[in-house]
C-alpha cells in the first residue's frame, strides 16, 4: 500500500471540505510536517461522531498510528481522536483559530465603518475600506510600511473600534506567539479578561468568550509538547487537492478520487515515475 511507503511523520491533521461541484462535504487527512495528503474521503448525507470515527478507524487499520492529532474547531473530531486514539495529544489548528478571530475582527469594522457618514468620517471610510485586509491579517506577515501606519491608525482612530481590534490584536499576538509556556498563555488570557477596554464592542466579547471557553486549553498543546505543531496544514491541502479536481473537472466516482490521489502520491511524493 503506497501510505506505508510515504513515512508518515506522526502528526496527523484531519479536516472536512466541499469538493467541487459537490453537494456534500468530504473529509480529508494530511501528514502535518510532511505536508502531505494521506487519504480524502466523501461522507454520507447523515454526518456525524459515527462517520469520522470510521474515518479514522480506517486510517489505523492502514498503520497510521499518529502521536498528536490536528484539526479544526468542530467539537466531535475531538471526542472521536479520544476514542480511536487515546494516547495522542490534541490540537486545534491554529489557521482555525484566527479564522474565527478573523470573522469577529471583520464584522467589527464593517459595521463601525457603516456608521461613518458625516463631517471629515466619510474620507475615512474610504480608508478603512482600503486598510481593511492589512488590519485584520496576522501580524507576522505585516510588511515595513504596514507596521508604520500602525501607530497613526491608532492615533487617529483612539477610542474608536479601530483602535480596539488592533490592540486586541497585539494582545493575542502576545499570547499565542511570545508565550514559552501553556501556563503563561493562560495567566496572559486572564489578564485580558480581567480589563475593560473591550468591553463595549460586542464582536470583541464574543471573541473572548471563546478565548474563556473549555477549547482554549487544546489552542495550547504546542506549547506543552515541542513536538506538537500548532497548524496541520489542512488548508494548504484541501487548495492542493481542488487544484487536481479543477484540473480533472471534479470526480464521478469515489474509485476515481483514489486513483487520482494514489497517482499524485506516487509521482509527488515518492517521485517515482511510469
Amino acid at each position: 500500500m503506497i501510505l506505508s511507503q510515504l513515512q508518515f511523520s506522526g502528526a496527523l491533521s484531519i479536516d472536512e471540505y466541499m469538493p467541487r461541484g459537490g453537494s456534500r462535504y468530504e473529509q480529508i487527512a494530511g501528514d502535518a510536517f510532511q505536508r502531505r495528503i494521506l487519504y480524502v474521503e466523501p461522507v454520507t448525507w447523515l454526518y456525524g461522531r459515527g462517520v469520522s470515527e470510521k474515518f479514522l478507524r480506517k486510517l489505523d487499520g492502514w498503520g497510521i498510528h499518529p502521536y498528536c492529532v490536528i484539526f479544526d474547531l468542530w467539537t466531535t473530531f475531538s471526542k472521536v481522536v479520544c476514542k480511536v486514539w487515546p494516547e495522542a495529544s490534541l490540537q486545534y489548528d491554529h489557521f482555525h483559530v484566527m479564522q474565527r478571530l478573523w470573522h469577529y475582527f471583520k464584522n467589527a469594522l464593517i459595521q463601525f465603518r457603516k456608521s461613518l457618514k458625516r463631517g471629515r468620517w466619510p474620507f475615512r471610510r474610504e480608508e478603512l475600506w482600503e486598510m481593511k485586509w492589512g488590519l485584520l491579517k496576522p501580524m507576522d506577515p505585516w510588511t515595513q510600511k504596514e507596521h508604520l501606519l500602525i501607530p497613526e491608525m491608532i492615533e487617529i482612530y483612539k477610542g474608536t473600534p479601530v483602535e480596539k481590534v488592533l490592540l486586541f490584536k497585539e494582545e493575542l499576538w502576545n499570547i499565542f506567539e511570545l508565550s514559552k509556556t501553556k501556563k503563561e498563555a493562560v495567566a496572559k488570557r486572564n489578564v485580558l479578561a480581567q480589563e475593560h477596554w473591550w468591553r463595549d464592542s460586542w464582536h470583541l466579547e464574543k471573541y473572548m468568550d471563546f478565548l474563556m471557553s473549555p477549547k482554549f486549553d487544546l489552542m495550547l498543546t504546542y506549547l506543552e509538547n515541542p513536538r506538537v505543531p500548532r497548524s496541520g496544514h489542512s488548508e494548504t491541502l484541501i487548495n492542493v487537492w481542488r487544484q487536481i479536481e479543477t484540473v480533472r473537472r471534479g470526480f464521478k466516482t469515489h474509485q476515481g478520487r483514489l486513483d487520482h490521489l494514489k497517482l499524485y502520491q506516487i509521482t509527488h511524493y515518492l517521485q517515482l515515475s511510469f
